[in-house]
């Protein structure tokens, strides 16, 4: 929000994904939206508590909350596991938290008022949504004034469409590798494969510093165990382009670099095995929702051998009932 205040509003969302020996990355249409703050005098704006039938509503609906300095139907508007960011980096999770920020923020500005303009919304699957835009933020004197650039990702579930993630960034700054490793937070969380024969799990979750996605996974072919992958996976400066390291327990390694086509992320990876022996392969991500996506491995190449295609459907892990 403002220099040296409480907060802004921001929300993070980063993920990243392993799968066997590849991985992938989403590319997403940009489509301009024209969202702004309305002009004095036009219809009020709706409620935080009002079912959003379109991601456009998402915006004019925080702006309308924040202008009322109402930290609880801000907090409203998003997942009870969102993850807010501040333009300083710091990450506040769930709503208690986000309401609790914003408390704190209108008690030291009250009368504070939120702008927010959308330059453009992409769908990365039917019940998911990517926006950015920008946020202008200013005192009731209209002695202080903070202007951001700002990325969410909203979710429609059965009460509408409604904030996982905001992320929020001073203007003109260089985004950093937490920046460019967002688009792919929907992938954060506890993932299982649905094949009966091959039981995939795996985690994905940011690195303590932010600026890495880790991904730990393991496999059960038939009952029996098999491999535990450990995955690092950044942002490559020189190359541009989101870059994975991988390491299984029996002494195999590889990397990959990830590009977005389309609404699907294309990883393309490389491998050496305990026996010196090496692959390579093309893995598809394709979301399908916010708790599921299918996994493709195309093109596998294992020494002077091809091995066959194969997809897997992937979903959320269900939470841990209550003990």
């Amino acid at each position: 929000m403002l220099k040296n205040s409480v907060a802004r509003i921001a929300v993070v969302l980063a993920a990243c994904i392993c799968a066997a020996v590849a991985v992938a990355q989403i590319t997403v249409t940009h489509a301009p939206v024209k969202t702004e703050t309305p002009a004095v005098g036009q219809a009020a704006q709706p409620t935080a508590t009002a079912k959003i039938a379109d991601p456009a509503q998402a915006s004019e609906a925080l702006m309308a909350a924040f202008n009322r300095g109402s930290a609880g139907d801000v907090a409203a508007l998003f997942l009870p596991d969102a993850e807010l960011t501040d333009d300083a980096g710091n990450v506040h999770k769930g709503r208690k938290e986000i309401e609790t920020l914003l408390a704190a923020f209108f008690r030291n500005f009250p009368g504070a008022h939120l702008r927010q303009k959308i330059k453009s919304s992409r769908s990365v699957a039917p019940s998911m949504t990517i926006q950015d835009g920008e946020q202008t933020i200013v005192t009731k004197d209209g002695k202080e004034k903070t202007e951001n650039e700002m990325t969410a990702v909203l979710i429609r579930l059965e009460g509408g469409w409604t904030y996982a993630t905001l992320q929020q960034r001073p203007k003109d700054e260089e985004p950093s590798p937490h920046d460019h490793l967002a688009p792919l937070s929907w992938l954060l969380g506890d993932w299982v494969d649905e094949d009966p024969d091959v039981n995939l799990t795996f985690s994905c979750q940011w690195s303590e510093d932010k600026n890495f996605l880790l991904v730990n996974y393991e496999s059960r072919i038939r009952g029996k165990t098999g491999i535990k992958t450990r995955q690092r996976i950044g942002w490559d400066p020189l190359a541009e382009q989101i870059h994975a390291w991988i390491f299984d327990s029996d002494g195999g390694y590889g990397e990959s670099r990830w590009t977005q086509v389309d609404n699907s992320w294309i990883v393309k990876s490389t491998a050496v095995m305990p026996d010196g022996q090496t692959g390579s392969a093309t893995i598809v991500l394709e979301p399908a929702g916010h708790d599921r996506f299918m996994l493709k491995g195309l093109d596998r190449v294992l020494g002077n051998g091809k091995l066959p295609d194969f997809q897997a459907p992937i979903v959320r892990k269900p939470p841990q009932p209550a003990q």
